[in-house]
């Protein structure tokens, strides 16, 4: 039996050369110069003759990838065994989907050009980390990207979802509060997602893209960070494809391992804004957010495992819903009746109006109005700085300034002029400098002191009374404030006014109503002037004739309702001072001393 003749090709440096064990002729070539040559194509037909004479027609393939320069065979010229036919400059593989090279279509692990599957190894495309190219490659790409920011004078921002853009929980909520957005992702195993954006967020995103390049990094998963970012941008306007998720990210703990991929020549264009700053490694290039808060009790859904719960160098909003209320892991609604609990944290923490059936709640958030103002400012320093070192080099900088450098130095001048001491703003215990407040005094260019003198301008007391407090009001140049001016003045950078945030005397049983911390830590028994403020909330709300649907979607707000129920609290305190010599802790005690509020 006769065997096949054996036709192929071999590579000797730059030249492909042909293998043949009888001569060849040439029928059609099918490259010219300059042609991307993929693994396996087809470089020429040819016609052979075999030992009995036949004439045999066939391609001949080339299993190397590589661009082709010169031709050295024509159509019906006869070909020898070692005959060069052209040359090839091998592929280098620089892009590759997976294991397999873009350029080329070569397997890489597979290859025999001796190029192994490292030879693409810079993940640069947000959504696509398998799509690799090599480093030298992404550093071409880096310069122009660079070259083209610095031309439209914009920076890079790196935007954060949860808490800084949007707050979102998947407790239970009333499906009719206006501005939520409710909905399921797939593999979510049904489960509800409610989202709130946070106030301003249109207008921020639309003035900041005029000066900055937007990508989203987020810990959400992948289905969820595209549905928050075609709420966000639904017309793809501001984002586009630069949408990094958890699916993609490096570390599960932090988003600083990216960074050396999506930006290859350096981060020094980079600013980052985002509520936690422990996943960013306390990045100097990083403005840390105020976290925003709408539905109270429910903090960051996508948080990393492993961190720490509390990494916010602002104190978080207000809140709105008090969604958690209605939630079967509130171990007060298990205690109490739960439309009573439900009624009075409405009565008491919301004043809300309905429209069109939806009720609307008063959300007072305008933290990205200063965010906005702060952007702008580092921009302005970047650019004003940039132009100074081409004019030191003479049109042409060779480097460029690290934003890095450049935020440290912006937010330092906020307090340069201020030395402050602080007073009962942290434990006994804990070294100063390690505490939060202190750290963002720093931050802001403040100078810390432990002890009063003429030098100090600001005693910041947590709270009056403290020996500090006593001696700071024999200095008149020393202004006392309390810790929210001091946090005022990290978000808004710029040095708020003192008046506004006076230390205050505080009746000892006024704590127990403080906006921030909520109502009393336990309520047994109404204590004096309690009673009258129930009663006045519980007035007011009954001239609207409304209660807090959004809590208790069942009941029944109609102003006999009203009228009846303050009938009913009026006699359990009518009650409650028949009994005050009566023994403590009755196991049927009313819901009503037994409720906790927020």
């Amino acid at each position: 039996m006769k065997m096949a003749l054996s036709i192929s090709v071999e590579l000797d440096g730059d030249r492909l050369k042909l293998k043949t064990p009888v001569p060849i002729k040439v029928g059609r070539v099918k490259v010219k110069k300059e042609f991307p040559l993929y693994v396996n194509s087809v470089v020429l037909t040819y016609e052979s003759s075999n030992n009995i004479g036949r004439i045999k027609s066939a391609n001949l393939k080339c299993p190397f990838g590589g661009t082709v320069g010169k031709v050295f065979v024509e159509t019906n010229a006869t070909v020898n065994d070692g005959d060069t036919l052209m040359q090839l400059r091998i592929c280098s593989h620089s892009v590759r989907d997976k294991d397999v090279c873009a350029d080329c279509g070569a397997h890489l692990e597979e290859s025999a050009s001796g190029f192994g599957p490292d030879a693409a190894s810079v993940s640069m495309i947000h959504h696509m980390p398998h799509l690799r190219v090599s480093e030298e490659l992404s550093r071409s790409i880096g310069r122009d990207d660079e070259l083209r920011l610095l031309t439209q004078k914009k920076l890079v921002l790196l935007v954060d979802l949860d808490q800084t853009l949007i707050h979102t929980t998947s407790e239970p909520v009333y499906d009719k509060i206006k501005g939520v957005h409710h909905f399921r992702l797939p593999s979510s195993n049904n489960a509800w997602y409610h989202t709130r954006i946070r106030p301003g967020t249109e207008d921020f995103l639309r003035k900041i893209s005029q000066l900055f390049e937007l990508h989203i990094v987020t810990f959400g998963a992948r289905p969820y960070a595209n549905h928050i970012a075609s709420l966000l941008d639904p017309g793809k306007k501001y984002f586009q494809y630069r949408i990094l998720s958890r699916d993609e990210c490096f570390n599960p703990q932090s988003k600083t391992a990216n960074l050396k991929s999506l930006f290859p020549c350096g981060d020094q264009m980079v600013c980052i804004i985002d509520d936690r700053e422990d996943v960013w490694n306390f990045a100097s290039n990083l403005i840390a957010v105020k976290p925003y808060v709408f539905f109270r009790g429910a903090g960051d859904i996508n948080a990393p495992a492993g961190l720490l719960a509390d990494c916010h160098a602002l104190p978080a909003s207000e809140g709105g819903t008090c969604s958690t209320v209605l939630s079967h892991r509130n171990p007060e609604a298990l205690r109490a009746d739960r439309e009573v609990v439900a009624c009075l944290q409405g009565l008491i923490e919301h004043t809300c109006g309905a429209t069109d059936g939806f009720i609307d709640y008063e959300d007072t958030d305008d933290y990205l109005l200063h965010l906005e103002d702060s952007l702008r400012t580092v921009h302005r320093a970047y650019f004003e700085l940039y132009e100074q070192m081409k004019h030191e080099k003479h049109g042409e900088a060779s480097s460029i300034p690290d934003l890095k450098t450049v935020i440290p130095y912006v937010r330092q001048k906020v307090l340069k002029d201020v030395v402050i001491v602080f007073t009962g703003c942290f434990p006994i215990n804990q070294r100063p400098e390690s505490a939060k407040i202190f750290l963002v005094a720093v931050s802001l260019g403040a100078k810390v002191q432990k002890e009063l003198s003429k030098e100090v301008t600001h005693l910041v007391a947590a709270r009056p009374g403290t020996a500090k407090v006593q001696q700071a009001r024999k200095f008149r140049s020393i202004k006392v404030v309390s810790p929210d001016w001091l946090w005022s003045c990290a978000e808004r950078w710029e040095k708020s006014s003192e008046a506004l945030f006076p230390l205050k005397d505080v009746p000892v049983d006024a704590g127990k109503w403080r906006a921030r911390g909520g109502v009393p830590e336990r309520a047994a028994k109404p204590e004096d002037g309690e009673a009258d403020f129930l009663r006045e909330e519980m007035l007011k709300l009954s001239r609207r004739k409304m209660l807090p649907e959004a809590l208790v979607p069942s009941l029944v707000t109609e102003h006999d309702a009203l009228a009846e129920m303050l009938k009913e609290v009026d006699d359990e305190l009518a009650d409650d001072d028949d009994d005050d010599d009566g023994e403590e802790g009755d196991e049927d005690e009313h819901p009503l001393k037994k409720m906790r509020f927020q």
